[in-house]
């Protein structure tokens, strides 16, 4: 009879789990304090060599909580000034829009090319022209006098007609309902990649209250573009829900497989110019070598390579079966 494995679930309280060489997922259920403690809690997986998986949630009630504990230390205000940017650079990761580990390791000054395995490179996100709803929201949060948190202005963008709106007369104003196209997760996400854009800040002695910067002001007034992730639809597929093989050792190519790579790479870099995106967004090297070694001749063969989902097979799969089969383009 085979003995199941044994599982331990511990916390990082106390410094547990930092003795274990063989931890194989790390989760945050709330933000960590700064980008150092982060760094210093997932470090505890896969010290062994294997992979392991780390996951952070994380909501805007953190960021207030967050803002909090910093203004209520004990300390000077250029001390808490700095802990202020440590936590801007902190949400800015937690938001980013590519390789984690490059903006990861960025920070302690070390640099690094795409990792191929963080959830941004496996399925990075696709950038929008998201000015008009950016403009949505500000609009509320200005109309509404800058004093209240994401809930009330969500409440206010998707028409919500409770007592508190009633009661303050918000169902009166221009932007009520402007939102309601968009569910309240999704503006929650969108708020807080505002927030990480620095054109939102949370103002902690007004109870979390938003507020519009000056480059908010910018984009409320038109004077500049707001870009963001686009969101998955409600109901998708949770990335961390998605199975996924370990990423496997790269082969070794011959010198025919290295100059279909340099061929394959400079095809990358062609597609990345004509949509403007950098060329890890096309595919990571890791695929190149990949599509080297296996040669795929079908759309079939092709959605095999680590690296290749349906949307990426759509997108891309003609231009480079052209190149592998020899096929005119």
């Amino acid at each position: 009879m085979t003995e199941s494995p044994v599982i331990m679930v511990a916390t990082i309280a106390f410094g547990m789990g930092i003795d274990k060489p063989d931890i194989r997922f790390v989760v945050h259920t709330h933000l960590p304090a700064t980008v150092e403690a982060y760094y210093q809690e997932i470090g505890r997986a896969g010290r062994d060599g294997a992979a392991a998986e780390t996951l952070m949630l994380y909501g805007l009630d953190d960021l207030r909580m967050r803002r909090q504990f910093i203004d209520q230390e004990a300390t000077d205000d250029d001390h808490k000034r700095r802990e202020h940017k440590r936590l801007d650079t902190l949400i800015a990761f937690a938001e980013a829009s590519s390789c984690r580990r490059m903006m990861l390791l960025g920070y302690f000054g070390e640099a690094s090319q795409p990792c191929g395995n963080c959830d941004l490179c496996l399925d990075p996100p696709v950038m929008i022209d998201a000015t008009q709803h950016a403009q949505m929201a500000l609009s509320a949060i200005a109309r509404t006098g800058q004093r209240f948190g994401a809930s009330h202005i969500i409440d206010v963008l998707r028409g919500s007609e409770n007592a508190r709106v009633q009661e303050l007369g918000h169902q009166n104003l221009p932007t009520h309902g402007v939102g309601r196209d968009k569910a309240k997760p999704w503006w929650q996400a969108f708020l807080r990649q505002l927030i990480s854009a620095g054109h939102l800040e949370i103002d902690i002695q007004g109870f979390g209250g938003l507020q519009i910067t000056s480059t908010g002001q910018d984009v409320l007034q038109g004077n500049r573009a707001f870009e963001c992730k686009e969101m998955k639809d409600q109901g998708a597929t949770p990335r961390r829900s998605r199975e996924r093989a370990p990423p496997a050792d790269l082969p070794e190519l011959d010198a025919v497989g290295q100059e279909l790579l340099a061929q394959l790479k400079h095809l990358r870099m062609k597609l990345a110019r004509s949509r403007k995106v950098p060329p890890y967004v096309v595919f990571h090297d890791r695929t190149l070598i990949a599509m080297a070694d296996a040669r795929p001749a079908s759309r079939a063969e092709f959605l095999a390579l680590p690296g290749v989902g349906e949307a990426k097979a759509e997108k891309f799969a003609d231009p480079f079966l052209a190149l592998l089969t020899g096929a005119p383009a």
